[in-house]
């Protein structure tokens, strides 16, 4: 996915019509690569998630155009590539993976996002129930190394 970044940068400093036009050749070559990259990407989790068995990437990836109807920000264009993993695609309500590339912040995270308060409590409480295990997954020096912010 050479150059994503740098055309990502670009367009948050020129995000307009006239510049996304003249540029559009660069953005279709960059997302092409990025649903290859997100397509191998569901091939291995699915390797050990059976719920992303049969998963199409277009489900997944999410638009670069933004819908500026009721937003005070009126840049037509997102300054980032995503994902999301979960059975269902991005509108799973779903626990799944999340891939994102933006200038300054690349990320490949896992979990569910704004979950109902009915689901947060039994999750909350899943993870206290089990609190031995967790706290053995979280400080094991694997884990710590990998993510030495949790």
């Amino acid at each position: 996915m050479t150059g994503v970044i740098e055309f990502l940068t670009e367009l948050r400093e020129h995000n307009n019509r006239e510049w996304f036009q003249t540029n559009k050749g660069r953005y279709d070559v960059l997302r092409k690569q990025f649903i290859e990259r997100v397509e191998q990407l569901i091939t291995l989790l699915a390797q050990h998630d059976d719920e992303l068995r049969g998963l199409h990437v277009q489900d997944c990836i999410y638009r670069i155009y933004r819908d500026i109807r009721f937003s005070p920000d009126k840049t037509p264009y997102k300054t980032c590539f995503s994902a999301y993993m979960a059975r269902g695609g991005r509108k799973s309500p779903r626990a799944g993976y999340y891939m994102h590339i933006e200038p300054g912040n690349v990320a490949l995270s896992g979990g569910i996002w704004c979950p109902e308060p009915r689901l947060i409590k039994a999750l909350r409480q899943a993870i206290y129930d089990n609190l031995d295990e967790w706290k053995s997954i979280v400080e094991a020096p694997a884990f710590v190394s990998q993510y030495p912010m949790f």
